[in-house]
């Protein structure tokens, strides 16, 4: 950790030390006996990621113990928001000021402001190129190598990505060529290969997760399963659900554990993807290739128990999650005033959470993944009798069925046909149903394209991709909007009829869900231009030349 800064006594010196709380790694500032009572403000880019409300709460109980106050904003990864935080907090009398700066260069005047008036400012974290400003972080290189050292130790060599933090962030350039000094070798000698490497706009996850998910798409890896397109198609699909479950399995531990969220997440989307799969091409695994109809439809309806089983739970982890966001967001109400709303999602999430263990344990679930397995191995491993002759259609077919490289692009230009379908026949007046069932359908094609993005033009692919994404995020935030507000009127009447919701609380549920109601309006109102640029004459023109494009494998 580093202290950087002009050397100042007073009220700076309650700052000029930090302490490392347990393995969560939170900063706070020793107190000064000679100064309590002073306001302490505290601007903070966002409340996204875990560490910082972990960071907050050891701030308030330092600043606390010496006496003085704790006064706070949160930019929402805004820097012009954030600019006028720092002037708020001003306004508000500050005797000091802490900033985690969202783009230190935007806040800029704000912080000279501050100097200009005699208030002492911390760049906390992140620098804060002002000569009067002090700086605390980590070293941030050694933070680097410690993450490159322990990456190389588990993987050697192979094909490394780079998701760097923000650029307008010197951090994330301190981190990078940290883990460039301990790859350095390995990459020159060719152990290591470099497939991609993106700043994220903002820190945000979100954007993260654009990155790897491009870069995924760009070196074919999006679904972890090698296919080609003359393998028949039962092995494919067998292949790809293999994986899937792979997915599940290694995430079952996790969950039990309860000891991060994401455990529980990533399983869902792999049962989501798996029922999807059944809808797209589970009738190549019918017939001669191994499933019986009743099969197939019995392995179906017991994912859909499980996605039923895991929903509860996964429901009350997304309020908690975002729940320090959304108290601070609030503007008439107060973050506190939503704390019983909290003590019962929490109330809530214990017991779901208790019979998502009991299901996952069952011999329903155990039953059910061993003899997917069994059934998908026995698939997977066949060896096709006959070999696979061209049939007038220009599709190949056999004995076991049509070629992967025929059943991806037939059914890749169904799921087109029919989420174009379904959008073009919604208008002003459609029920919300008909938008929700849209999601669906493209999510469907989504998993298409996904799954057999090895057969595809890379360039191709990630054009028809692109579009369908911003189709889906504005979907996506219409029906999680709609969601959360039925969601928090069910909570706000069991609460008020177990005499557990006081007056306060449910005026800021109010609040949540008028600016929940907000967001969908915004979103519905997006729906037609994104919909025109997935489905007009130039989506069509892309979807066109992705399936009439040379198989890329």
């Amino acid at each position: 950790m580093r202290i950087l800064g002009p050397s100042k006594g007073g009220l700076m010196m309650k700052f000029a030390a930090a302490l490392v709380a347990g393995a969560a790694v939170s900063f706070l500032f020793c107190a000064n006996a000679k100064a309590a009572g002073k306001v302490v403000g505290v601007s903070w880019a966002n409340f996204q990621e875990e560490r910082w409300k972990t960071d907050e709460a050891a701030m308030k109980a330092a600043i606390a113990a010496a006496g003085d106050k704790y006064i706070s904003a949160d930019a929402q990864s805004s820097a012009q928001k954030q600019l006028a935080d720092v002037e708020s907090l001003i306004a508000r009398n500050a005797d000091v000021l802490i900033v985690l700066a969202q783009d230190a260069s935007a806040i800029a005047p704000a912080v000279q402001k501050a100097v200009d008036e005699g208030i002492p400012v911390i760049g906390y974290d992140r620098l804060i190129e002002n000569r009067n400003a002090f700086y605390i972080t980590f070293d941030n290189k050694e933070v680097g190598r410690m993450q490159a050292r322990a990456v190389l130790a588990a993987k050697p060599s192979g094909n490394y990505a780079f998701i760097k933090g923000s650029s307008t962030d010197p951090n994330a350039d301190f981190l990078f060529s940290g883990q460039m000094e301990v790859l350095r070798d390995a990459i020159a000698s060719g152990k290591i290969k470099t497939v991609g490497e993106a700043y994220t706009d903002g820190w945000l996850p979100a954007n993260a997760q654009k990155n790897m998910e491009q870069i995924l798409t760009k070196n074919n890896n999006k679904v972890d399963a090698v296919i080609t397109a003359a393998q028949p198609a039962s092995q494919a699909a067998a292949t790809i659900l293999l994986r899937l479950l792979d997915t599940v399995e290694a995430n079952i531990a996790g969950v039990l554990a309860d000891t991060d969220t994401e455990f529980l997440h990533d399983l869902r989307v792999s049962v989501r993807r798996t029922r999807s799969a059944l809808k797209l091409f589970g009738d190549a695994l019918t017939g001669r290739a191994g499933l019986t109809e009743g099969e197939a439809a019995f392995f179906a309806a017991e994912f859909k128990w499980v996605g039923d089983l895991t929903t509860p739970t996964r429901d009350l982890d997304v309020h908690l999650l975002d729940f320090d966001d959304t108290a601070h967001s609030l503007s008439a109400a107060k973050p506190d005033d939503l704390e019983p709303f909290r003590a019962y999602l929490e109330q809530r999430r214990r017991r779901e959470f208790r019979l998502l263990t009991r299901g996952l344990k069952s011999a329903r679930f155990t039953g059910l993944t061993r003899d997917w397995r069994d059934k998908l191995t026995t698939i997977a491993d066949a060896n096709p009798r006959t070999r696979v002759a061209p049939v007038r259609s220009g599709k190949d077919r056999g004995a076991a069925g049509e070629t992967t490289v025929a059943l991806a692009m037939e059914r890749t230009r169904a799921a087109f046909a029919k989420t174009v379908r379904r959008g073009a026949a919604i208008t002003l007046e459609s029920p919300a149903e008909t938008l929700h069932d849209l999601r669906k359908r493209a999510k469907e094609l989504r998993y298409a394209l996904e799954f057999f993005a090895p057969l595809h033009d890379r360039a191709d692919q990630a054009k028809v991709v692109g579009e369908l994404k911003r189709l889906q995020d504005c979907l996506g935030e219409f029906q999680d909007t709609e969601v959360q507000v039925g969601e928090i009127r069910a909570l706000a009447t069991a609460m008020l009829a177990a005499g557990e919701a006081p007056a306060v609380t449910l005026l800021a549920m109010g609040e949540v869900t008028a600016g929940l109601a907000l967001r969908q309006r915004v979103a519905r109102e997006d729906f037609g231009r994104r919909f025109a640029a997935f489905a007009g004459i130039d989506g069509q023109r892309r979807i066109s030349a992705l399936l009439r494009g040379k198989p890329g494998r």
